[in-house]
């Protein structure tokens, strides 16, 4: 695609989208001579704009009005030609000082898609970590009576996820306190994934009858933990799109990305889609594929500790968005919050579950 332009093609295309994203006003011949190419004339960019409206980089609102940047356009200038900004100090401290060990995951959470959004002008959004893909640090069977069991597992994050199983037996809570202090010597540095499949191979190994016991508990209870898996999304700043005057004046368009932002499942589809990314990922416009949205844009990358990652996080906003400031930001916070949580997991380390061995193993 770049071999299609010219030098003088590329300089002039990224002068109107830099100005487009500034003013969020068509772009004329004669501003893009003044401001940024004045050798040459305002004829002579005219021409290259024409050109470039003629490939698809550019559209022409009204005949009489300037160019704007098309989604292909704003594509090209994002993979080719954007010069990304280094983030001040005083917006690192500000996010930096969002963080602190003592915080709740939750509020982790919360004040992460805050900081995307004050610094960005736009919506900050955040998939939390899901319990399947995080490491556990305990598990605890709790007697409720005619069989029925809670089942509690708290990851090394924090996070907790409890289910009623039913056995056939009423166990006393002193046999169901082994079995936790068993499972949690066996879960402990696993993730919810790895434990099903570690308990499959244990259950291969060992006849025992608290085995068969802990095979017909913790069959039922993964398998419902496996069936609910738990999507966490944090938004903020839905109301800085009512700044955009893209947005602001098209009261339809608005209702549609507000619909949007309430449904979480597609929040979530959008998020997922970049989880696997091993840095920035951008959809621009309609290349997020999902209704409702596609006059935004969606700049997003994942976050995590040194064993896996986690979740994504992310910033949505108009395709104009700043994005020499908010590709950078979305990557910094990414990797602060991958620290404060892999700070967190160690934190949360509980040495006194190290029980392996209770059954004689």
């Amino acid at each position: 695609m770049s071999k299609k332009l010219s030098e003088r093609s590329r300089n002039i295309l990224e002068a109107v989208v830099f100005d487009y994203i500034q003013g969020a006003e068509p772009v004329s011949s004669r501003t893009i001579s003044s401001r940024y190419a004045p050798d040459l004339s305002p004829a002579s960019v005219r021409n290259v704009m024409a050109d470039l409206e003629a490939m698809g980089y550019l559209s022409q609102p009204h005949t009489s009005a300037g160019r704007m940047p098309t989604a292909k356009g704003f594509r090209f200038y994002v993979d080719s030609l954007v010069e990304l900004k280094e983030l001040t100090k005083s917006i690192k401290k500000m996010i930096v000082g969002n963080y602190n060990d003592s915080l709740e995951l939750d509020e982790i959470m919360k004040k992460t898609s805050s900081v995307l959004s004050n610094i960005s002008h736009c919506a900050g959004i955040v998939l939390a970590p899901r319990l399947n893909d995080v490491a556990l640090r305990h598990i605890k069977l709790i007697r409720i009576g005619g069989g029925d069991i809670i089942i509690v597992l708290v990851s090394r994050l924090g996070t907790t996820q409890s289910r009623v199983v039913h056995m056939n037996e009423d166990l006393k809570q002193a046999e169901l306190d082994k079995m936790s202090n068993y499972l949690s010597s066996v879960a402990r540095g696993l993730s919810l994934t790895q434990l099903r499949e570690k308990i499959t191979e244990e259950m291969r190994k060992e006849k025992n009858l608290y085995n068969r016991l802990l095979s017909r508990a913790m069959k039922l209870g993964m398998e419902i933990l496996a069936e609910s898996r738990k999507d966490d999304v944090y938004v903020d700043g839905r109301l800085n799109i009512l700044e955009q005057p893209e947005f602001s004046e098209d009261a339809k368009k608005l209702r549609r990305i507000f619909k949007a932002f309430e449904e979480k499942s597609l929040l979530v589809r959008l998020l997922d889609k970049s989880i696997r990314s091993k840095d920035v990922h951008v959809d621009i416009g309609f290349e997020n594929g999902l209704d409702g949205i596609e006059g935004c844009s969606l700049v997003t990358a994942p976050y995590g500790n040194k064993e896996n990652t986690l979740g994504t996080l992310g910033v949505i906003g108009p395709v104009r968005m700043n994005y020499p400031v908010v590709i950078p930001l979305v990557r910094y916070t990414a990797s602060m919050l991958g620290e404060i949580l892999e700070r967190k997991r160690g934190l949360g380390m509980d040495k006194s579950f190290s029980v392996r061995g209770i059954y004689g193993r």
